[in-house]
C-alpha cells in the first residue's frame, strides 16, 4: 500500500495514512508498530482498544514522571503515540555496549519506579478479576500488594533513549502485585534461555543478575505470568510450550544463587 497523504507533515487529528511494510518498527503478537514521522508512531493492536484494560493508566504514569511513550490519541483500534528513539535494550546487550550487569539494573530500577507510582483513584477499573481480593483493606494493604504493573518488561520493549529508558508495547498493563511483572520479565528471558542458540548461555547469566536483583518473591508468581503470557492471540502450541520450558529455567537459574 502507498501512503495517502504526506506523513513527514502529518499531525494528530489528520487522518491515518496506509502505513507499508519499510515503516514497520516492530511487531508481537498484541501490536504492530509502525513510524509516521519523527514524531510519531502508529501502535496498531490485534484487538479493539476498549480491550486493554491498562491504556486509560498512561496519561497516570507519564503525569507522574515515568518514562513512557506520550499517548496522543485513540483512533478505532490504532495508538497514537510519541516516537521514541533509540536502541532498545536488547540490542545495547547483545552489541556488548551494556553489561549484563546493568542492563539487570535498568530492567529492575523501571520495575521499582512503575510500582513506586501512586494508584489512581479509580484504581479498581484496572484490577483483574483475579487480583479484585487484594483491593480489599486499608490503603496502605492496598499499596503493599497493588502496584501499577507492565507486564511484558523486558529488554527488547525498553528504549534507550538520550534522556532515560522508556518501556514500549504497554498492553499488557493493569494494576496488580509487582512481583508477577517482575515473574514475566523472567519468563521472557526465560524463553530466550531455553532456546539452543548464541544467545542461550548470555540470557541465563541475564537471569542471574536480574534474580540477583529481585529477590526471590517473583518466583510464587511464575505460574500466573505463563497463564497470562498464554492468553495472548496468535500464540501456537510451540509458543506455549516455550513458556512451559523458560519457567523451568528460570526456577533452575534461581536454584543456582
Amino acid at each position: 500500500m502507498e501512503f495517502t497523504v504526506d506523513t513527514h507533515q502529518w499531525q494528530p487529528g489528520d487522518p491515518l495514512p496506509h502505513l507499508t511494510e519499510a515503516h514497520l518498527l516492530g511487531e508481537t503478537s498484541l501490536a504492530r508498530s509502525y513510524a509516521i514521522n519523527d514524531a510519531y508512531v502508529a501502535h496498531e493492536l490485534v484487538l479493539p482498544a476498549d480491550q486493554y484494560l491498562g491504556l486509560g493508566l498512561l496519561d497516570h504514569i507519564t503525569e507522574h514522571g515515568y518514562t513512557a511513550p506520550r499517548l496522543i490519541e485513540i483512533v478505532d483500534n490504532t495508538l497514537i503515540m510519541e516516537h521514541i528513539h533509540g536502541p532498545t535494550l536488547f540490542q545495547a546487550l547483545v552489541s556488548g555496549e551494556t553489561s549484563y550487569a546493568d542492563g539487570a539494573e535498568i530492567v529492575d530500577a523501571l520495575h521499582r519506579a512503575l510500582h513506586d507510582i501512586p494508584l489512581p483513584k479509580n484504581a479498581d477499573q484496572f484490577v483483574g478479576k483475579e487480583h479484585h481480593h487484594l483491593l480489599r483493606g486499608t490503603d496502605h494493604e492496598r499499596a503493599s500488594n497493588l502496584a501499577i504493573i507492565h507486564l511484558d518488561l523486558h529488554p527488547a520493549n525498553i528504549i534507550l533513549a538520550a534522556d532515560g529508558a522508556y518501556p514500549i508495547n504497554w498492553e499488557c498493563a493493569r494494576i496488580g502485585p509487582p512481583d508477577l511483572d517482575r515473574a514475566s520479565t523472567a519468563l521472557a528471558i526465560g524463553v530466550v534461555a531455553s532456546e539452543v542458540n548464541e544467545l542461550q548461555q548470555a540470557s541465563r547469566e541475564y537471569l542471574h543478575q536480574l534474580h540477583r536483583l529481585f529477590g526471590n518473591g517473583y518466583l510464587r508468581y511464575l505460574d500466573e505470568a505463563n497463564a497470562h503470557h498464554k492468553t495472548h492471540p496468535d500464540l501456537t502450541d510451540e509458543d506455549r510450550g516455550h513458556l512451559d520450558t523458560a519457567q523451568l529455567v528460570v526456577r533452575d537459574v534461581a536454584s543456582q544463587q
